[in-house]
């Protein structure tokens, strides 16, 4: 699994990757998806959930977002049903945390059990992404063979690959080596 996306939706999008041959799924079982949530630093902890329950509902979570972010990147409007329908399942409220030494503060909280408990973060993820994330910004990696999208952070917004080390690598490579035949 990889966490090359600088966001939580694009990584979530990007659990499926590559093509043809190449083409890799990271979420085959409720196991695996049990296992990104927690790499990703989400809440992982199922109990009570149908076996195959949770990777049907993640695979079809991501497919939404997918289906959105390309209609956001294209100036296409999306339709959001599916997204708002996982997000409606939320429910929050908040409470008064007072340690012994400092201010009291709030903490907000979610409560929800089960399948929508574990992919509401994401889904919320995917809602701020859409509507507070500079879309000029969100982009799929110009590597030839990579299906990877991204948020490009970097100072000068000039991010071309998914990771460096391995598209930017390969097109690198690829640059010499034709410039070596011509030469």
């Amino acid at each position: 699994m990889r966490f090359l996306g600088d966001d939580l939706a694009l990584n979530f999008i990007n659990t499926a990757y590559g093509v043809g041959k190449g083409a890799r799924e990271c979420l085959r079982t409720d196991a695996d998806v049990l296992n990104w949530l927690g790499r990703a630093e989400l809440p992982a902890q199922a109990s009570g959930i149908k076996r195959g329950e949770l990777v049907r509902q993640a695979l079809e979570l991501r497919q939404i977002a997918l289906e959105l972010v390309e209609k956001r990147a294209t100036g296409k409007a999306g339709n959001p049903q599916g997204l708002n329908r996982l997000l409606e399942a939320g429910s929050r409220y908040s409470q008064l945390v007072w340690p012994r030494s400092g201010p009291p503060a709030l903490a907000t909280h979610e409560r929800l059990g089960g399948v929508e408990g574990l992919l509401l973060p994401v889904a919320q993820a995917v809602a701020d992404l859409l509507s507070g994330t500079d879309f000029r910004y969100v982009r799929r990696c110009e590597g030839p063979e990579c299906t990877l999208w991204f948020l490009d952070r970097t100072k000068a917004h000039s991010r071309r690959w998914c990771s460096p080390a391995l598209c930017g690598n390969r097109a690198k490579v690829a640059a010499f080596r034709d410039r070596s035949r011509t030469a």
